[in-house]
């Protein structure tokens, strides 16, 4: 769900709890007002949910951007490069017209010569590429265009040392909208 610029996810909580919330309230609900965790048991949640979480936001980016619809039980595989997690919806190809509106990335090279495209959040930018001819998506700590030199210091530098190209594979979830990642 989308609201202007804020993207919202629907979350299940392990108690059955259903809603939407921003990624950064998903990724804050545990903490107590001072910034710390208020049980161990509550640290140890969100540890294990964080990875699921980012899966879903990316997959839910992949599906807008997929020329199929999501209809649940999709399969995302993961890798990792530089500190990005990068989700690839299984069987997908790219929808040409969804990019539209969005900021094409000048460079290919990071991409394996594919295009990709930005977002317009300044912080937590999503970008839509394709990997193996899938959509594949991922969420950048700060914009290339509005906020290039920290883009480069915490998103494209690491990804040079850390995880270097192709990255380093990691799970596979299976994910459908409105229910998450698993």
């Amino acid at each position: 769900m989308q609201d202007g610029s804020t993207q919202y996810v629907q979350y299940r909580a392990s108690g059955g709890a259903q809603g939407y919330q921003t990624m950064q309230q998903m990724n804050t609900a545990n903490y107590e007002v001072n910034g710390q965790f208020a049980t161990a048991e509550r640290y140890q949640h969100y540890q294990a949910e964080v990875p699921a979480q980012h899966a879903y936001a990316a997959y839910l980016l992949d599906c807008q951007h997929s020329a199929a619809p999501c209809n649940g039980n999709d399969q995302v595989t993961t890798r990792s490069q530089g500190l990005a997690g990068n989700y690839a919806l299984a069987n997908s190809a790219l929808n040409s017209a969804s990019v539209t509106g969005m900021i094409p990335d000048p460079l290919t090279g990071e991409h394996f010569g594919n295009p990709s495209w930005y977002d317009w959040s300044p912080i937590g930018t999503g970008h839509v590429a394709t990997f193996n001819g899938n959509v594949e998506s991922h969420f950048d700590t700060f914009s290339p265009i509005f906020l290039t030199p920290l883009h480069f210091l915490f998103d494209v530098l690491p990804s040079y040392f850390i995880n270097p190209k192709p990255g380093v594979p990691g799970p596979t979830y299976t994910c459908s909208p409105g229910l998450g990642c698993h």
